[in-house]
């Protein structure tokens, strides 16, 4: 039985998240930016942290935590663990570095790829901006022109 699982864009313009799931297959529709709920936490001139961007939008609810989709190297901060247990730092503070989040080495290592790929219905921010958190290795679905419109944009 197919399972809808929508993740955005309930009730608002944007941040198109939607989980299809089926059968032991799934597939993301669109992985986009929500731009009223980021609005309430930042503005143009007040922006997430650059070495914590991923970790501070899933710890304000920005980003769906969806274990298995996420770049590993975003979500765990390196280096600083052995600096914290060197100063003293209880282990305790390690939300402050860590997303509560399997990345995705850690959920295929025990159960296999979460999402079979993502699809993209168009190439605007609302429907892509978030794809940069997502692991490389899960396939991107788009037609030429979505793709011409993302590479421009890169």
């Amino acid at each position: 039985m197919l399972t809808i699982t929508c993740f955005g864009a309930v009730n608002e313009i944007g941040g198109n998240k939607i989980l299809l799931e089926d059968s032991g297959s799934s597939i993301m529709l669109d992985f986009g930016k929500s731009f009223s709920a980021e609005g309430s936490f930042f503005d143009e001139f007040l922006k997430p942290r650059t070495n914590s961007c991923l970790r501070d939008l899933l710890r304000l609810n920005l980003l769906p935590s969806i274990c298995g989709i996420y770049r590993h190297d975003l979500l765990r901060h390196s280096g600083v663990w052995e600096a914290m247990s060197e100063n003293g730092i209880p282990t305790s503070a390690r939300r402050l570095y860590e997303a509560e989040v399997e990345s995705y080495d850690e959920y295929a290592a025990k159960h296999g790829p979460r999402v079979d790929g993502i699809l993209l219905s168009h190439g605007h921010t609302d429907h892509c901006q978030h794809l940069c958190y997502v692991d490389r290795r899960i396939p991107v679905y788009c037609s030429s022109a979505t793709y011409a419109i993302l590479r421009a944009a890169e």
